[in-house]
């Protein structure tokens, strides 16, 4: 049984300052736990060139189906391309339901939103602790 946490080898890829590497005595074993900053969990290239390689596909995607719909979206528009008057529109018509819907969307939009902002403002806060 090893009394002292100076007799634990560091482990390989663990950083060497003593004060990165934290030895834990657990059921009469020293064990070696290097603490997870924000320094070591930063983001690679490869991750950043997946993210930005996937928002402009889908820009693109997006770019392109926006380019094909042939369809009507307003009275105005009508009357522009066929150059003829709109006798009269059926306004939309929703159910309960479908308004329903629409307020839980709302809903889980606005807490994504929330939670978004919550996780930016409390990484921040914890680069700026760990610095």
């Amino acid at each position: 049984m090893r009394d002292s946490p100076t007799e634990v080898p560091v482990l390989p890829g663990a950083p060497h300052r003593p004060a990165d590497v934290i030895r834990v005595l657990v059921r009469r074993r020293w064990w070696i736990v290097v603490p997870l900053t924000l320094g070591t969990m930063g983001f690679s290239s490869n991750v950043l060139a997946g993210f930005g390689g996937g928002l402009a596909v889908g820009l693109l995607l997006v770019g392109f189906l926006e380019y094909r719909d042939s369809s009507f979206s307003s009275e105005e528009e009508v009357a522009r391309v066929l150059t003829l008057p709109v006798l009269g529109s059926i306004p939309p018509v929703r159910s309960e339901r479908d308004r329903r819907m629409r307020r839980y969307q709302r809903l889980a939009a606005d807490i994504a939103v929330v939670v978004l902002l919550l996780s930016v403002v409390l990484r921040a806060l914890w680069s700026l602790r760990s610095a």
